[in-house]
């Protein structure tokens, strides 16, 4: 059994469903929040059991918990398992299935002949990285690749017999390579003509720490050391100066309330009452990150974001109202309004600064707003920004068009396409950058023209512009770019004529982003980088990011 094929699939309440690809690693399913797959289910133990992958097969363990693993109804202590297996683990069943190909979930368009049907098909995938490995991820013009570490030593440079090739200028031969010593990996510098860089020093030699970036020539490399999941957790049990933090989540991240009625999340509302989430029908108040998977086809899958809550807590040792705040938002209105209520909360909260923002898709572009137009700046000391779409995404695009003379291709149900074309936050994660193509040969971005939107949108479309101006593409607090690359993103769009003199649009789907943002949307000019090879909706739930916050965190205290 080839163990990259298979994936351990997980009924959600809703008639949802998680999907966990397996790679050739280990993965730990349990309750705690270090776990590669984390399951709300209380008769499971914190570490409950581990599956062990590699090319001849997967083999599942029972970590000595309190109510046993059973495969097939049998209790096991170890046992080799087989595609259609079912493993369960307290009250929670879990089936091994053929993977098939889910790299491009997020990016594929469907036509919609009924979201019911729809949700109780669709699921959110997870990708499970081998944390085991030690690995560099670069960053070259438009292209990200991963690089294994497995032997003693690691060249680059732009000669062909370099593990890494980069054929660059400014890059020689043989550049650098990064060396196994007994403290660790090393990066050296081999006597290059321009230099081995760490931020803005030019380096001989210099020990790596998981999530160091380098530079040679114009290529960014981020360094990812192997980690355990024990090392995801403050272990000595002190009391530690911890920086403040604060989670802005992402566009349908918050709870949205109408008076003691909870209106999102809620597939009912959507199918049945979606007046009620129009915005400018009536006022909705945001109270509480989402705790539950939300997946609305072709539109919105996410993990819960409570989870990334759960880590900072648990793993980190905050305590939430102390020195953790959790900003909810209506994620409908105009970004700028949910600036202002973010610099509010940060404003009136009494701790010493600076603080740490970890914000998440849409989150990143509020958190951003407050930063650079708001006087954020004097409070922020760090932005760790997730997915976020800092030049926008063609996707959005795709949700809006619907104008005069133009078919809309399947991307979402009428009534919910008619929900989100009221949100001016829609208009706001527009494409900024030329990747919509005419027939003509001609580029656009969607603010050039405004023709292909209906006249009643127009105004939302010229707010959307102002805010891209206002908000700009750099950053002024130190920053780092958590991304997903190498999965199936629609990155551009072209439109088409139809005999009938109508026209549609066809995506162009690349395996350069997470499944909803493209990669060079998601980075911003001269902040550091974190790549991962994760979907949009699970980057804060992945173990290789909760890795990198707790560097940064325990990083930003000392």
């Amino acid at each position: 059994m080839n163990a990259c094929a298979y994936k351990l699939v997980l009924p959600l309440p809703g008639g949802e469903m998680q999907e966990f690809v397996l790679g050739e690693t280990a993965a730990s399913l349990g309750r705690g929040s270090t776990n590669d797959i984390v399951i709300s289910d209380q008769k499971m133990s914190r570490a409950h059991a581990r599956i062990d992958c590699s090319a001849s097969g997967c083999v599942i363990e029972d970590l000595r918990s309190s109510n046993g693993t059973r495969v097939n109804g049998e209790l096991v202590d170890k046992k080799t398992l087989q595609p259609g297996d079912v493993i369960t683990l307290g009250n929670t069943s879990l089936k091994l299935e053929s993977l098939g190909d889910v790299d491009d979930r997020d990016a594929t368009m469907l036509d919609q002949t009924g979201l019911e049907v729809d949700v109780a098909e669709n699921s959110i995938p997870i990708r499970l990285p081998d944390n085991q490995v030690v690995r560099v991820v670069v960053r070259s013009g438009d292209e990200v690749r991963e690089f294994a570490i497995r032997g003693e030593a690691l060249g680059i440079g732009r000669a062909s017999d370099n593990e890494i090739v980069l054929p660059l200028p400014n890059v020689s031969r043989h550049h650098a390579r990064i060396e196994r010593s007994a403290q660790g990996y090393v990066l050296r510098d081999l006597n290059s003509e321009n230099g081995t860089w760490i931020e803005q020093c030019r380096i001989t030699k210099a020990i790596l720490r998981h999530g160091d970036e380098f530079r040679i020539g114009t290529a960014q490399l981020a360094f990812k050391q192997s980690f355990s999941q024990e090392e995801l957790v403050e272990a000595d049990g002190r009391e530690h100066a911890r920086c403040p933090v604060v989670i802005v989540p992402g566009f349908g991240g918050s709870k949205l309330w109408l008076d003691k009625q909870q209106v999102w999340p809620g597939i009912g509302n959507l199918l049945g009452n979606a007046h009620s989430l129009k915005y400018n029908s009536q006022p909705l108040r945001a109270e509480g990150l989402v705790d539950q998977v939300v997946i609305i086809p072709n539109l919105l899958k996410l993990e819960q974001y409570s989870r990334l809550s759960d880590y900072v807590q648990e793993g980190l040792g905050y305590k939430n109202g102390k020195d953790l705040l959790e900003f909810a938002y209506d994620f409908r209105q105009d970004i700028r309004d949910s600036a202002r209520e973010l610099a509010k909360l940060i404003q009136d909260w009494p701790v010493p600064r600076p603080i740490t923002i970890i914000a998440h898709s849409m989150g990143c572009l509020v958190s951003r707003y407050y930063v650079e137009r708001l006087g954020g700046h004097k409070h922020i000391g760090k932005l760790i920004l997730m997915g976020g779409p800092h030049n926008g995404t063609p996707k959005a695009f795709a949700t809006l068009f619907m104008g005069p003379k133009l078919l809309p291709f399947g991307l979402l149900d009428s009534r919910l396409r008619e929900l989100i074309t009221t949100f001016p936050s829609t208009y706001q994660i527009l494409p900024a950058y030329a990747c919509i193509a005419s027939e003509d040969g001609s580029q656009m971005d969607a603010f050039e023209h405004s023709n292909w939107l209906p006249e009643r949108q127009r105004v939302m479309l010229n707010l959307g512009r102002d805010f891209r101006c206002e908000l700009g593409r750099h950053a002024s607090v130190p920053s780092v770019c958590v991304f997903g690359y190498g999965l199936k993103t629609i990155t551009s769009v072209s439109l088409k004529s139809r005999p009938d003199g109508t026209h549609v649009i066809e995506p162009v789907i690349e395996p350069k982003g997470d499944g909803t943002i493209p990669e060079t949307s998601a980075m911003l000019p001269e902040c550091e980088i974190h790549p991962v090879r994760q979907y949009h909706g699970s980057l804060f739930v992945d173990n290789d990011v909760k890795m990198r916050l707790r560097i940064e965190l325990l990083r930003s205290a000392n």
